[in-house]
């Protein structure tokens, strides 16, 4: 029997290898050692080369997102006919996130269309999957007709395809002043304005007010240059704009080497998928703190994971979370060890496998 897996994941942002692309490649060649799955992937040009065994159906669509376009719908039929099946040959569609719908603006013109097509997959498919739990959850508050089909993905962290080498160690001591005695935060996320740097920063300055200063190390680049030099200009007002590092885009290795040489690892955002920074800081064995959003709790609870969570909108939990990262992150860190048996085994080809299980599984009745 034939499973049919449709990917609508294939986007990349500004050359960045830590992407949809990424994931979508690592799953895609797990899949290539499963026998009797076909897959067809939805993507940007810019993404082509990453999927070079599968079915490529490419969406001209302008990355950078100062003209999003989406100019050619013809890809998006054909996604739909690929999924289109036989009654009795099951297909899955594989979801990253809905941008479409909480991001509108970035689709442009096409936008419309795509909603279409992607409505008819997700509806049509007899399994629909994701490894964001915000995903899952946004899926069956919008199409409550298919909460029975839809699976959780459990996934690898992107950073574990690279190496934690000793020089992208160095780097991140030599570049960010990492062998001081001032306490050093991490926090690893594009510069948006639902990511909450804005709460963070806050937090920070009273913490330096009452003579604990944090060197904060924030990496990941600005969709919108302007969010960059508001948060800067704000770190200079609030008095502590020589102690927070605008690091931008770093690599997979470098991004490793800053997880094993900071103190803690910090996730205050407003909307994430799930809590893939507190995985990552995990792995590394580093004390990680971050915001109770529903998606984020989903995932620690199926890492058997117990951290300190906050609410990002208030101010004052931020500041005691970071508190207790700094001076109890020792106990933090001995609880990881159930966390750290179930991560290491989720793996791709383990997503691969259960993505090929579910075409075992009896049509769901509803």
């Amino acid at each position: 029997m034939t499973h049919r897996i449709g990917f609508h994941v294939g986007a990349t942002r500004r050359g960045e290898t830590l992407g949809v692309a990424h994931f979508g490649a690592n799953l895609l060649a797990a899949l290539e050692a499963q026998a009797g799955v076909e897959t067809a992937v939805l993507c940007e040009a810019s993404a082509r080369d990453v999927y070079p065994n599968s079915r490529t159906l490419v969406v001209d669509h302008d990355s950078t997102f100062d003209q999003p376009q989406i100019s050619s719908i013809d890809h998006l039929i054909q996604l739909h006919q690929f999924l289109a099946r036989p009654a009795d040959l099951p297909t899955t569609t594989v979801v990253h996130d809905l941008h479409v719908f909480d991001v509108a603006w970035k689709y442009g013109p096409g936008r419309d269309r795509l909603v279409e097509v992607f409505e008819t997959n997700v509806l049509m498919s007899r399994w629909v999957a994701s490894h964001f739990p915000a995903t899952i959850d946004a899926l069956a508050s919008r199409y409550p007709t298919i909460a029975d089909r839809l699976v959780l993905l459990e996934a690898p962290t992107l950073l574990e395809d690279f190496d934690l080498a000793d020089d992208a160690r160095q780097w991140a001591r030599d570049s960010f002043s990492l062998d001081t005695s001032v306490p050093s935060l991490l926090y690893p996320a594009q510069l948006q304005a639902h990511k909450n740097h804005w709460n963070l920063l806050a937090a920070l300055a009273i913490l330096f007010s009452e003579g604990q200063p944090i060197r904060l190390i924030l990496t990941g680049s600005s969709f919108r240059e302007h969010h960059l030099v508001t948060l800067q200009t704000r770190a200079e007002q609030l008095g502590i704009g020589d102690l927070v590092h605008f690091a931008g885009y770093v690599s997979g290795e470098e991004l490793r080497g800053l997880y094993a040489e900071v103190d803690a690892v910090i996730s205050p955002s407003f909307a994430e998928g799930g809590a893939y920074i507190a995985q990552e800081a995990v792995i590394h064995g580093r004390p990680v703190a971050c915001s109770n959003i529903a998606s984020a709790v989903a995932h620690l609870e199926r890492l058997d994971l117990q951290i300190p969570l906050f609410d990002p909108f208030v101010v004052s939990e931020i500041v005691s979370a970071i508190r207790d990262l700094i001076d109890n992150g020792e106990s933090i860190t001995n609880g990881y060890a159930n966390a750290l048996d179930i991560e290491s085994s989720w793996t791709w080809e383990a997503m691969a496998a259960q993505l090929v299980e579910l075409s075992t599984r009896a049509e769901p009745v509803g």
